[in-house]
């Protein structure tokens, strides 16, 4: 999930395969509204496009207990245009959510492919397996449970 924060906030929440699921942005919007707006994905990755990552990305990795990702260097505007190019974004700050989120999910995206695969394997629960070794627990560990 991707998050933009500011006067407007924004949200985009990608599936694990990297399909857009929601994107949506509120002037003034509180963090609880935030919560529940995204509480029924259980996101696993909060996401935001700058570096240091902004306090309302800190505060929702906090509350789901997801892996916080932020780039190593703020996203230009031109490579979160490039990267939302075929996207519906109604504001720069959907746009900005979206990238963020876009960006985690390219850098996540062969752990998930190779977890995934793994999982197929030995026949379990694909997607539960994937989050799993996302939050941090090994490969193999979450298998084995």
């Amino acid at each position: 999930m991707g998050v933009d924060a500011g006067s407007t906030v924004a949200i985009a929440v990608l599936d694990l395969h990297g399909r857009v699921v929601r994107v949506e942005s509120h002037r003034e919007w509180p963090v609880e509204g935030v919560v529940g707006a995204i509480a029924s994905y259980s996101p696993v990755v909060i996401a935001c496009d700058t570096n240091p990552s902004h306090s309302l990305a800190r505060s929702l990795g906090s509350v789901f207990g997801a892996r916080l990702f932020f780039p190593r260097r703020s996203l230009s505007r031109h490579a979160k245009m490039l990267a939302t190019r075929n996207s519906a974004c109604r504001n720069p700050h959907e746009r900005d959510a979206l990238a963020a989120a876009l960006k985690a999910f390219g850098h996540y995206q062969n752990k998930v492919r190779q977890t995934e695969k793994k999982a197929r394997k030995a026949g379990v629960d694909a997607e539960g397996i994937v989050r799993r070794v996302l939050f941090g627990e090994k490969m193999a560990h979450a298998l084995r449970r």
